[in-house]
């Protein structure tokens, strides 16, 4: 009976390595288009840099899984708990920085967001695109004036005729609080990640001591069957 029992839980183990490496896929395929995606938007040095580090830690990873290696496992534990310090200093710090700088008007002509908006010229309150090209969603929630830079959200178009001061109010609330809530699922997800790595390396050491479990044995009992 406590022989099944081992059985039945070795099964559920292996169900449940297969279910986290699984997962772990998906991160890791996640994060790496992610990555290239934002250094193709952001062509700079610290993109390239940070995507540089985020593809070859979860390129390490995938081949951790693939080959049930723990030592390349481990590695990519340690560069996701590296990725995760990063990101909480990110989540602490940018949102606020990014929301101050767009409150006071400093980002004109010199802060853009990932996704560059279109050009719009401004006659009158009016707002109208320049080379205007295929109607995007993106142009419903922003744009960038042609002169000043000065980022527009067009529902809050009429506000800024009025006062500009309370619109850039409004403006670096609304985008500060949206980096912020992205900061904050990106990082519940490199958390998870690194669980899941943690849970996989456990799982797979057990997979390994009930393997060498026989071997184990047979030694055990030649020792005790041996003459003193």
């Amino acid at each position: 009976m406590p022989f099944r029992s081992r059985r039945v839980r070795i099964k559920d183990v292996k169900r449940r390595v297969s279910q986290i490496r699984n997962c772990l896929f998906f991160f890791a395929t996640y994060a790496i288009l992610g990555a290239l995606l934002l250094s193709t938007m952001d062509p700079q040095f610290h993109s390239f840099a940070g995507s540089a580090i985020i593809v070859s830690v979860h390129l390490a990873l995938i081949h951790g899984i693939r080959r049930y290696n723990l030592r390349i496992l481990e590695f990519s534990q340690a560069g996701i708990l590296f990725l995760l310090c990063v990101q909480i200093l990110v989540l602490l710090f940018f949102p606020i920085l990014l929301t101050s700088d767009l409150a006071s008007g400093n980002y004109k002509n010199r802060w853009y967001p990932v996704f560059i908006p279109s050009e719009t010229e401004n006659f009158n309150g009016t707002l109208n695109i320049v080379n205007p090209g295929p109607p995007v969603m993106r142009d419903k929630f922003w744009l960038k004036d042609k002169h000043t830079g000065e980022i527009i959200i067009p529902l809050l178009n009429n506000i800024r005729m009025e006062n500009n001061t309370l619109y850039h109010y409004w403006l670096g609330v609304i985008i500060g609080f949206a980096y912020q809530f992205a900061f904050l699922y990106n990082t519940a997800l490199i958390l998870l990640e690194y669980s899941m790595v943690k849970l996989l390396q456990r799982y797979i050491h057990i997979l390994i001591i009930e393997a060498h479990r026989p071997f184990i044995l047979e030694n055990n009992k030649r020792g005790q069957n041996s003459p003193a």
